[in-house]
């Protein structure tokens, strides 16, 4: 916890707490009226009160719940097993879901999880009178009361509030620690979660700003409140200074407006120190017009500066604008992700977070290679330009020529120069060569540093579904053919080759195809070999069918430091119909991974997938190019397609397979010309190669529902 600046949150006895709630700053009130509860709520009161009821609950090996790698399932129980369980650090035989050193964590939701709000006079009328509101919260304001129980030493995931909140602790002792608004960038969010689930011990290596959090701490002990305004970003969790073998229970009231929200974490007696990071915040009301805005997931916030408290301005029309206020969504400046990690306000040449391509290009050469000129084709007329290496000379015409092989190539078909070597003496022409020149590469770029930075990183689209779309990395200037798809020679001795998406005879408004020019041919690797398919299955036959409903809690993601797991190892089937040997049928399938495909390329031979991620972005780098797909975004890959996936964290989605055809944009019908999805929407990555020398490079193909791996010695996108 080096170099991280620790305050202490003030601790007051007196009711009047208007001047700290104006100032928009935490305290805890400490000898307040919370009513019976600390004294009545014992295992044996509650399980008589509400010991039959039903509760779903979060359980788990670990004490640190972490919502992002999902390390808990979801079971229902009684609520006096519950308490029974939560009250014992070992589950006897029988007792357990996962070992017998589980933990257990209640956060009271009501019947409909998606649409109730959590209202402990409604869950648990019984024990709803046994608790007092704080006397500082409005009558009226309260939005949510969530009662939580949970086992000892419990922490839950990090994440922010967008109400005020006030965490009534009312058995054991918890420590509590607040981050202000000026921590946003140092929290690493993703969605309304922090990535930094152990605070205690964080891993400076994977999250170096965390060193540059402000942290504001207190001890909460039974019938203390903490008030943590909505500016504030805070962490709750359970510790140990009671004698007491209960489970801990704590209420959480949401408050709307003004006031706060009362949050009960368990936080029974005798657990350890694992602080719950409740990071609450949201900032940013009306901006002037000369300043940035960026929104992340839902987060608004200056790009700038991101104030500690409210500061009340004024335009020049005399409007008041409040920079720490709640606004409505109407009013948000959506910009990219890499925007606001950067600070960066929206270009006018991004669209959805990325570069498009522009009529601009870089100024790009290629150098004169002197080992052309012993080429049949180019020997005795071609040498070195004398001064710019990026030009040649043709001596029988007398010419200044661009040292592109394409261009030689053309000026060399010519009607003059034929016409000029007819009678022209090659032997009078003084060519330059040496051992260190004709061991020259074959390409030598002009472009400098930043350039070629560019061209590998940054990620550009074409638009259009369905389009003729032609691109060439800007490293290789002038590579695609004139005038034709297969020369006897393309232009930079590349190999052209042609991806069928159709059957060659089709209509031409139905033909589908693609013409790649590579610098090796695919087809150089070793024979293909078997691999295990896991759980990537078409055998539907092997199942026996089940007419009941069903449905399927989120599936865990391997933690990395267990297993690693990438794209292709972790797709698994969940249904489907057909086969994928006839050409006919669907397959539906999910991924769960956490690590990039090194060295490792996949392509179907089955049909197209139709790729959904929920979490984490994925880096696709295919045969076309690079594309980055983000939650509710999709990506189509096609027959025979090879791609490789890459992973910035624990990444889970959802793959739709069809055997049978492509992907089509369906008939609008009545809806008219401008329904549904628009063609232009729909991008696709521009030209990027990978030239580099692998000793064992694997290439995954799927044929026939089954697996298929060969090797070569090469990087194949």
């Amino acid at each position: 916890m080096a170099n991280i600046s620790k305050k202490e949150i003030p601790v007051i006895y007196t009711a009047d707490v208007n001047d700290l709630l104006e100032k928009r700053l935490p305290f805890v009130l400490r000898g307040a009226n919370i009513g019976p509860c600390s004294e009545k709520w014992t295992p044996e009161y509650l399980s008589q009160v509400l010991g039959k009821e039903e509760v779903k609950i979060h359980v788990s090996e670990s004490q640190r719940l972490d919502f992002l790698k999902k390390n808990f399932m979801y079971k229902t129980l009684l609520f006096e097993k519950l308490l029974h369980r939560a009250s014992k650090s070992k589950q006897e035989e029988g007792e357990y879901f996962i070992s017998p050193t589980e933990c257990y964590y209640l956060r009271s939701v009501g019947k409909d999880a998606r649409k109730d709000v959590a209202n402990i006079q409604q869950q648990f009328p019984a024990v709803a009178e046994d608790i007092t509101f704080p006397n500082f919260v409005p009558e009226g304001s309260v939005f949510s009361s969530i009662f939580r129980i949970a086992s000892k030493g419990v922490s839950i995931w990090t994440h922010y509030d967008v109400m005020d909140n006030a965490l009534i602790q009312v058995k054991g002792s918890k420590q509590a620690v607040l981050f202000p608004p000026t921590d946003a960038l140092n929290l690493y969010l993703n969605g309304d979660k922090s990535e930094v689930v152990d605070i205690e011990n964080p891993d400076f290596d994977r999250f170096p700003k965390f060193k540059n959090v402000s942290w504001h701490e207190c001890c909460l002990l039974p019938g203390d409140v903490l008030y943590i305004p909505v500016d504030m970003d805070g962490i709750t969790g359970t510790s140990s200074s009671v004698d007491s073998p209960d489970p801990d229970h704590v209420l959480t009231y949401t408050v709307l407006k003004e006031s706060t929200a009362c949050t009960e974490e368990n936080a029974s007696t005798g657990m350890e120190t694992n602080p719950e990071l409740y990071y609450v915040s949201s900032w940013c009301g009306k901006l002037d017009s000369n300043r940035n805005t960026v929104e992340e997931n839902g987060l608004l916030c200056p790009s700038n500066n991101f104030p500690a408290q409210n500061t009340n301005t004024s335009d020049k029309d005399g409007n008041e604008s409040m920079e720490m206020a709640l606004v409505p969504r109407k009013e948000m400046t959506l910009v990219s992700r890499k925007a606001f990690k950067e600070k960066k306000p929206l270009t006018k040449k991004t669209w959805r977070g990325r570069l498009l391509p522009t009529d601009e290009k870089p100024w790009r050469k290629q150098k004169f290679i002197d080992k052309w000129t012993d080429e049949e084709k180019f020997k005795g007329w071609l040498a070195r330009h004398p001064e710019d290496p990026t030009l040649a000379r043709c001596m029988s015409c007398n010419q200044e020529l661009v040292a592109g092989k394409s261009e030689l190539i053309k000026h060399s078909q010519t009607r003059k120069h034929i016409k000029s070597l007819q009678n022209f003496d090659s032997s009078s022409i003084e060519v330059e060569n040496s051992s260190s020149k004709a061991n020259q590469p074959m390409l030598v770029w002009v472009l400098n540093d930043q350039e070629c930075q560019q061209a590998t990183t940054e990620v550009k689209y074409l638009s259009g579904f369905g389009s003729d779309l032609t691109s060439e990395d800007p490293r290789c200037a002038n590579s695609l053919p004139w005038g034709q798809n297969n020369p006897q020679v393309c232009p930079y001795g590349l190999y052209a080759e042609q991806l069928s998406g159709t059957a060659f005879t089709a209509p031409r408004e139905y033909n589908r195809r693609t013409w790649f020019y590579r610098i090796r041919p695919s087809v150089v690797h070793d024979p293909f070999e078997r691999l295990n398919c896991g759980d990537l299955t078409h055998n539907w036959n092997d199942n026996e069918p089940n007419p009941n409903q069903m449905r399927w809690l989120p599936f865990d993601i391997p933690e990395r430091e267990l297993e690693q797991v990438d794209f292709v190892e972790g797709i698994k089937t969940i249904c489907g119909a057909g086969d994928p040997k006839i050409r006919h049928g669907v397959a539906i399938h999910v991924y769960l991974c956490n690590v990039s495909m090194e060295d490792k390329c996949f392509y179907n031979a089955d049909g197209d997938f139709l790729i959904v991620p929920q979490q984490g972005r994925l880096t696709i780098t295919t045969e076309f190019g690079r594309m980055f797909v983000e939650p509710n975004e999709i990506c189509v890959m096609q027959l025979g397609m090879k791609f490789n996936v890459g992973v910035e964290g624990p990444s889970r989605g959802y793959i739709l397979e069809v055997f049978d055809a492509h992907f089509n944009l369906p008939y609008l019908g009545p809806i008219g010309a401008n329904g549904l999805a628009n063609p232009r929407d729909f991008l696709t990555p521009v030209a990027l190669y990978e030239d580099r020398e692998v000793e064992n490079y694997t290439v995954v193909k799927k044929f026939q529902g089954k697996l298929f791996a060969a090797h070569q010695g090469c990087a194949h996108l």
